[in-house]
């Protein structure tokens, strides 16, 4: 779904760059006069920043709210992991004792927001 959206943003913003780039041809061609060519281009370039800031400030939430939830459960993972580590230590071959193995478990993760 979030890839969609990305995608549509580019498909639109392109194509608008593509329409400028036409209506210089038409002005080139004798088709448009150049102040009108001009004003249709800035009319193309006002939706694509409308439509970019409106989607950004959308996405921007989204993606805050989705980065929290994956903190999140990244955070329950590792003190699931850690409580389960003195276990798994133990049965370990070449522990000598349960905290020799706590240094492999995940840490260093920088906290987000």
């Amino acid at each position: 779904m979030k890839a969609d959206i990305y995608e549509s943003l580019y498909v639109i913003n392109h194509s608008l760059q593509l329409v400028g780039e036409h209506l210089d041809r038409l002005k080139a061609a004798g088709i448009l006069l150049p102040h009108m060519a001009e004003l249709y281009r800035l009319s193309a370039q006002e939706i694509s920043s409308t439509l970019n800031q409106t989607a950004t400030l959308a996405l921007h939430t989204r993606e805050a709210e989705e980065a929290a939830q994956f903190q999140q459960q990244r955070v329950r993972l590792e003190e699931q992991m850690r409580e389960m580590a003195p276990i798994r230590c133990a049965t370990a071959k070449d522990a000598k004792d349960a905290t020799e193995a706590l240094p492999c478990l995940p840490t260093g993760y920088l906290p987000i927001g």
